[in-house]
């Protein structure tokens, strides 16, 4: 059975990662909005194997939850500032091609 897909903005799932983040580990990082708009926002990062490729447009992460057959894939653009193309550009047909390209790797 093939997987399915939900192409969500934001959604809340009340659920535990499989690979939790060490919030004692949070740091600041810039997130450059728009070229006159960039912010100080909350990061927590890991290094692990996990599902994750990259393309010419995107860079994608796999995250699953805990006990679960559900995953998060994370979309982020390769420009800078390519956030609202790349959600031009997203459909449910090129989200499960993408999808089909992530391999395990340490990311």
């Amino acid at each position: 059975m093939p997987p399915t897909v939900v192409q969500v903005t934001a959604a809340y799932l009340d659920a535990e990662w499989a690979r939790p983040f060490d919030v004692d580990a949070e740091s600041w990082i810039r997130f450059f909005v728009r070229p006159d708009s960039v912010v100080a926002v909350p990061d927590m990062s890991q290094t692990r194997d996990l599902p994750y490729c990259a393309t010419d447009v995107v860079r994608i992460v796999e995250l699953p939850y805990k006990e679960s057959q559900l995953s998060m894939l994370v979309l982020l653009p390769t420009s800078r500032y390519g956030l609202a193309e790349l959600e031009r550009q997203l459909s449910g047909e090129l989200l499960c091609s993408w999808a089909a390209l992530v391999e395990p790797r340490p990311v």
